[in-house]
């Protein structure tokens, strides 16, 4: 058997995978969402402007979450506050302003078509498989059973219930210790060059980047591993794992 690895060689165990945008269409449903409730509540901006607005303080202050500055609640408070305009709304206004996005996003939320085929084949050939994702345990497990891909995960592991987020290296020691595997007999597979393969790989555990954009990867990182989408994910491991159903 070769190996998947970035530290002492070892034999590939188990495979741990992103969600949002890398299992589940996380922008799509999040921009849809976006643009129907701010249709609802009056908010008048160009389409372009109102996303990025809208992802740029997702991006500011689910950081701020994840480092542990503010809770879940108090980073959705400050997001829709800002987003709206309405700096002066009480914290159950901004509540249940909040919550009318959240039903939308909910709505919108699809896994990719490669998603499920993609986890399948890797439990058939014997890989453990878990998600790592960024947020709260609840919401990012009930992403997974609404999409269909509960069923194909043996561990979910969200930052909430974790001593640190990505990319701290003790999200992946920890990740790796419920499945029961060493972090090196471990592969990370996601989107995020910063969480997900810088990561991964600062914690000894291996790392697939998946660029569905063909955004193309930062040099230094030119040696990672990078697949279109997950259909060629199972091929790209059949490597470190001989006899991977096809």
């Amino acid at each position: 058997m070769t190996e998947l690895s970035t530290g002492p060689r070892r034999s590939l165990r188990a495979v741990v995978l992103d969600l949002d945008d890398t299992l589940l269409d996380h922008r799509a449903a999040a921009s849809e969402a976006v643009l129907a409730f701010a249709a609802a509540h009056g908010l008048r901006r160009p389409a372009d402007d109102l996303l990025a607005a809208w992802h740029h303080l997702t991006d500011v202050h689910y950081a701020r979450y994840q480092r542990r500055e503010l809770s879940h609640l108090e980073h959705r408070r400050v997001r829709i506050r800002a987003f709206t305009g309405r700096t002066d709304a009480t914290d159950a206004e901004a509540d249940r302003l909040f919550g009318d996005y959240q039903r939308r996003y909910a709505a919108g939320w699809r896994a990719y078509d490669d998603a499920l085929p993609a986890l399948q084949r890797c439990r058939r050939a014997g890989l453990a498989v878990a998600v790592l994702t960024n947020g709260e345990t609840d919401i990012q497990t009930a992403k997974l059973r609404t999409t269909g891909l509960l069923g194909a995960v043996d561990v979910v592991a969200a930052s909430a219930d974790l001593p640190a987020a990505k990319p701290d290296a003790r999200a992946f020691t920890a990740t790796a210790a419920r499945l029961g595997v060493a972090v090196a007999e471990a592969v990370m597979v996601g989107d995020s060059v910063a969480n997900d393969v810088r990561g991964a790989l600062g914690a000894g555990m291996g790392a697939v980047l998946v660029d569905r954009h063909d955004a193309g990867a930062p040099p230094d990182l030119a040696h990672v591993v990078r697949v279109h989408d997950l259909s060629a994910l199972p091929d790209t491991l059949s490597g470190a794992l001989p006899g991977l159903p096809g």
